[in-house]
Formats: structure tokens, sequence, C-alpha cells
């Protein structure tokens, strides 16, 4: 769900401290920012409104759990023996158990590649979402970008509207 409101990479949320979290209203939604005294703290990841109140349980929730872990990981991955995984998950076992039952596995890749594309899809503007997506517009067209059978077919009428007499 973070992964899919924020769209930040996999490795980058699992990456996130926990902290001070500073809430600054930003178009539909909300820049969040860890807080800093003097000043206003780099923004690490917007959400939309809707997100924040599912956001500040779970940080309520991740306080209770994990009390004594205050300054460690926002998403703690715990294994036996209590030792905490610096390395983002692979999800082998759940791919494993949804392969075994027939369920589509929705990655968070995949949440982040469908996220984006819809964005390009929406605003027409390659060079916001690039942005927005943290990454040059090159690297955004050539490994995140599918095509969409309704623009598709589209583009190939007007193509024909102007070329084919």
């Amino acid at each position: 769900m973070f992964i899919s409101q924020t769209g930040l990479n996999l490795q980058q949320a699992h990456t996130l401290r926990i902290d001070q979290f500073h809430y600054t209203s930003h178009l539909d939604g909300y820049q969040v920012r860890t807080y800093k005294k003097r000043r206003g703290g780099e923004v690490l990841f917007e959400i939309f409104t809707s997100y924040r109140e599912w956001f500040e349980r779970y940080i309520k929730w991740r306080s209770e759990w994990f009390s004594d872990e205050s300054d460690s990981l926002l998403f703690p991955l715990i294994r036996n023996g209590g030792r905490i995984l610096e390395k983002a998950p692979q999800f082998t076992n759940i791919r494993r158990i949804c392969r075994e039952y027939s369920i589509p596995m929705v990655s968070p890749k995949t949440l982040r590649r469908t996220r984006i594309n819809w964005l390009l899809r929406m605003g027409h503007n390659p060079e916001q979402v690039a942005e927005l997506a943290q990454h040059t517009v090159q690297t955004l067209m050539h490994v995140y970008t599918n095509p969409h059978p309704q623009i598709a077919m589209v583009e190939i009428t007007r193509f024909h509207q102007q070329n084919d007499v």
C-alpha cells in the first residue's frame, strides 16, 4: 500500500527510517518530510490525502510493537533470531504461494510501473512523470512505459485519417 501511494521503489521504501514526520499540503495530498527544527526538512515522499490516516495508524502500531527500536527502519523485517534484514525482501514465499493457488502476484515493481504508466496517460508529460519517478525521461520511457491499447488505437486512427486518402 505504501509503495502504491508514494511511488517509491522497493529498496527506497525498505531503507526509510522511522522519524518524526511533518506533513505539508501539496496538490491533492501531502509532502512528507522529516522534522528538522531550523528547516522544514527534505521531502521524503508524497502521499494522497486519504492515505495520511492509514500511514499515521501504521506509525502508531509500529511504535507500539517496536518501541525499543525508535531509530530504525520504518518497515522492519524481522527473521528468526530477532535479526532485522537490511536488504529489501524478494517475496519468494509469497510468489510461490500465489503460484500454487493460481493467484496473480502484484509485486512492488508492478505497482510502480502501473502508477507511472497511469501518470503518463493522464498527464501526457514525460518530464514531469520522470521527475516524480526519480528517473531521467530516457530511463522512464525505456524501462517503465508499456503501450496502452486504447491510446494505440487512437494514434493509429489519427495516422490513417491524416495519411490515408
